[in-house]
């Protein structure tokens, strides 16, 4: 089986929604200093601090390491960073395929491909647009 990445702009993206929650947080940590001065400078440092690992060491390494593979009988995908996680998905089990973007997937030409399974709804994000094409020839019934 081949083990496909995702786009390579799946990091780009990520950053761009981490940079949106932080600018949130901020609003919110001004909202908390009216009140509480030194309350909102912590909770600023705290979220800061949370937003710099995100964006410089966990979301590059999550997507360096999230890769799927696709065969005729089964779908395989790996992801984590502290722990790595495998899910083997019979071809069997999929009921139906969605491939959706956002504003911001359409602009990057990629998109999240959505497998409904009988019990779970298993996503994998941030595909690039050519791979989403081995979803509908191989796996959808």
């Amino acid at each position: 089986m081949i083990k496909y990445k995702l786009s390579e702009y799946a990091v780009t993206v990520w950053k761009i929604y981490s940079i949106c929650v932080f600018i949130l947080s901020a609003f919110i940590c001004g909202g908390i200093s009216v009140f509480n001065f030194p309350a909102g400078i912590l909770f600023f440092i705290i979220f800061i601090s949370i937003f710099i690992f995100a964006f410089f060491y966990y979301i590059p390494l999550y997507f360096k390491q999230y890769c799927f593979s696709i065969s005729e009988e089964k779908l395989v995908i790996c992801k984590g960073v502290f722990s790595q996680n495998e899910i083997h998905l019979l071809r069997q089990r999929i009921q139906y395929i969605e491939f959706v973007q956002t504003f911001i997937d359409k602009k990057y030409g990629c998109g999240t491909v959505v497998l409904h399974i009988s019990c779970a709804v298993i996503r994998i994000c941030h595909i690039d647009v050519r791979h989403a094409d081995l979803f509908d020839l191989t796996v959808c019934l």
